[in-house]
This record gives C-alpha cells, sequence and structure tokens, in this order.
C-alpha cells in the first residue's frame, strides 16, 4: 500500500490477504465507544463465519460499550439477528490492538445459547483481508418489498422539494437536487461535494471520511484517480484549494471502459484542509454495514452527490468483486459520493458511487466500504 510516512506495507492488489499495518510506526491505541462497536461487531461477525452460523447482522449500539475512552480492553452488549432465532442478545469481550491483526475476540455469549455454533449454514458476511463478497455471499439475490421506512428517517427536515422527485415505480423513494447545488463549490470536503482531480481535468464527489491514527482520508472510488494524483476543492468565489492526493486507487474495468468489479481509492487530506465528516443530511451515522447486511435488513440505500444531489431509494442486487446496485438518480460527477443505508435503527456507512449507464440514470452502481476500511484499518468518521 502506498501511503506515506511508511505506516503501511505495500500490497499487490486490494482485499487480498498479506497486507498489514504492522510495518513502520504503530497508531495509539485510543478508541471511542463507536469505534469500539464497529471494530468488536466485526470480530463477532468473523466468529460466526468461522462456525458457518447464519446471521443477518450484528448490533453494538454506542451504549452498549463499557466506560473507558482509551482502554485497550472492554465489555460490550449487542443483538445478534438470525434467520431462525430472531434477534439474541449477547454480551462479549473485546480487546483491540493497534491494528486489526492485534484485535481479539473473548468470551462470546449470546443470551441462553441461541446462537448454535456447530451450525453448517453459510454466513452472509465475509471477513477482512480476503477477495470482495461475491452474489453466492448473499442471503438472496433481490429484495422483494419495499423498506418499512418512514419518509422523516431519510428526510429529518420533510423537505417538499424532494418528494417530487419520488417515483416508487421504479423504487426511488427521494429525490432532491435543488437544495444541494452547494455541494458543487462547498469550500470544505463533506460528504457528497465535489473535488477536482487537477492531475486528470476531472471532478468526482466525496465519499466518507476516515483515519488511521492522526491521518485523514477520503473513501472514494478508484477511478477517480491514479496514484499521485492532485486533489482540490472549489468555494463559492470560484477559488479552488489544494486538498491531498490519491494514494491508493484500484478498479477494475472491462471492454470500453466499464466497471465491472472493485472500485475503492483513497485521497489522503492535507493537515489544513476543511473538513466537515458528518453527512450533511442531519443523519448521524452508526457505523458501516456491507451490502449483504443492508440486503438482508431490506434497508433504503441513500446517496449523495454533487451533480444530483441528495436521493434515497430500494436495494436491487449484488454485483462482482464488492459492487452493489440500486434505485437512485445518479450521474457523471456523482462518482466517488457517499452512499449509505438507513431503516428504523439508524443510518450506517455502506459504499461510494460507482457507475450508471448513460442509458439508465434510475439504475445506479456502487462499491462496498466494508471490505476497504478492515483491509486498511481504518476509522470512519461522521
Amino acid at each position: 500500500m502506498a501511503l506515506k510516512n511508511g505506516v503501511m506495507t505495500t500490497c499487490a492488489a486490494l482485499l487480498l490477504a498479506g497486507c498489514s499495518a504492522s510495518d513502520g510506526e504503530s497508531a495509539p491505541v485510543s478508541y471511542s465507544a463507536s469505534d469500539y462497536a464497529s471494530k468488536c461487531a466485526s470480530l463477532i461477525r468473523d466468529e460466526l463465519h468461522s462456525y458457518g452460523v447464519s446471521y443477518l447482522y450484528v448490533d453494538i449500539p454506542d451504549s452498549g460499550v463499557s466506560p473507558g475512552a482509551t482502554s485497550a480492553t472492554r465489555s460490550v452488549n449487542g443483538i445478534v439477528s438470525t434467520a431462525e432465532d430472531g434477534r439474541v442478545p449477547f454480551t462479549a469481550e473485546c480487546e483491540l490492538g493497534s491494528s486489526p491483526e492485534d484485535n481479539k475476540l473473548f468470551d462470546f455469549r449470546p443470551a441462553d445459547g441461541s446462537v448454535d455454533t456447530t451450525d453448517s449454514t453459510v454466513s452472509t458476511r465475509s471477513t477482512s483481508a480476503r477477495p470482495v463478497p461475491t452474489e453466492s455471499d448473499s442471503p438472496r439475490s433481490r429484495v422483494v418489498a419495499d423498506p418499512p421506512i418512514q419518509r422523516n428517517q431519510i428526510d429529518p427536515n420533510n423537505d417538499p422539494s424532494g418528494k417530487t422527485g419520488a417515483d416508487d415505480n421504479l423504487g426511488i423513494y427521494y429525490h432532491n437536487s435543488t437544495d444541494w447545488k452547494w455541494l458543487e463549490q462547498p469550500g470544505k470536503i463533506v460528504p457528497g461535494g465535489r473535488i477536482g482531480n487537477r492531475t486528470m481535468n476531472a471532478m468526482c464527489s466525496v465519499g466518507f471520511i476516515a483515519s488511521y491514527g492522526e491521518r485523514v482520508f477520503i473513501v472514494t472510488a478508484g477511478h477517480c484517480g491514479n496514484q499521485g494524483d492532485e486533489i482540490v476543492v472549489g468555494d463559492s468565489a470560484g477559488n479552488y484549494i489544494p486538498a491531498g492526493e490519491v494514494v491508493e486507487s484500484y478498479v477494475e474495468q472491462g471492454a470500453g471502459g466499464a466497471i465491472v468489479g472493485t472500485d475503492i481509492g483513497l485521497i489522503e487530506l492535507y493537515p489544513d484542509v476543511p473538513v466537515d465528516s458528518s453527512l450533511p443530511v442531519g443523519l448521524p451515522l452508526k457505523g458501516y454495514i456491507t451490502p449483504q447486511e443492508a440486503q438482508s435488513r431490506n434497508m433504503a440505500i441513500c446517496r449523495l452527490g454533487a451533480t444530483t444531489g441528495y436521493s434515497c431509494g430500494k436495494f436491487e442486487d449484488i454485483g462482482n468483486n464488492g459492487l452493489f446496485y440500486y434505485r437512485s438518480i445518479n450521474d457523471r460527477g456523482d462518482s466517488g459520493g457517499a452512499v449509505f443505508a438507513v431503516d428504523s435503527d439508524g443510518v450506517w456507512g455502506l459504499g461510494v458511487s460507482s457507475n450508471v449507464a448513460d442509458t439508465n440514470k434510475t439504475y445506479a452502481g456502487a462499491m462496498e466500504i466494508a471490505s476497504a476500511m478492515e483491509h486498511w484499518g481504518l476509522t470512519l468518521h461522521g
């Protein structure tokens, strides 16, 4: 992995075994409750996977993490949902180190032993440091019903402009470009805001903000730049502010340049660039999940992009090597923008905008971020 300061080792390909964050300097062990919840949930998913337990999702709320802001070992309480047993409470103890390889799970105890670790059914979630998920990893290939979600869960301000963009026949629940013109020249790094690749003379949108120690990154689409490309952000006065540099870029393209698989990259931000990591729609992130989890939970999929603004729609399908598809309004320049999943339990980071056909702007493709977050040992902000 070609990141500065020698923090991470070099990998030949994204999401394959053999990449470690153990070389060079070590990040201090200091985790918030949200960090702990996200990383401990990942360990529990891996544990279930190793025993062949079929589950729908694992949820650890921030309130379920025991106090101790910088403690390496903390107890947690949460819920694991399975097809057979429904929502099963559990307790566990996690130990988090300075890299994902040092993280450990102890004393995982579902209530009344309801989760049977001798089951041999297939898990719905793959682990980190592995090839990205394929369609066979998904519990079902298509969602058959609209998400049971109220309008105020995707639009807390109940903006009338967004309601007129809905088209339930196509599975689009909300679309608003009118109130999001400011994303074209945001003057800061913010999810959905426009960024320019000065080297390629191209535009993309900001995905999620993440960090590794003191270093801050934009998680974006791989096709938004090559390693070493200079990234800028514009303000309302027409000025372009140097923002960062592409340090990772992986994209699988087929004939004619079509994106057919992995499409993920990292932009390292300069220390003095203004950053607002929260979603500007007023929905705080609880963490991140995989497309398989969003699909199994029948969640609404929302996205932000500088070209078309904010829209939400129905999950459609799982694609190749981390791609997934959903209903939305998407166009050129929205690439790299934040894609997130929403239901009555909250909002979760899911992916970055990847592709859409010029002949159909309502069926969009995105690249999952879960594997990349775990592969690079990143902490999600927002």
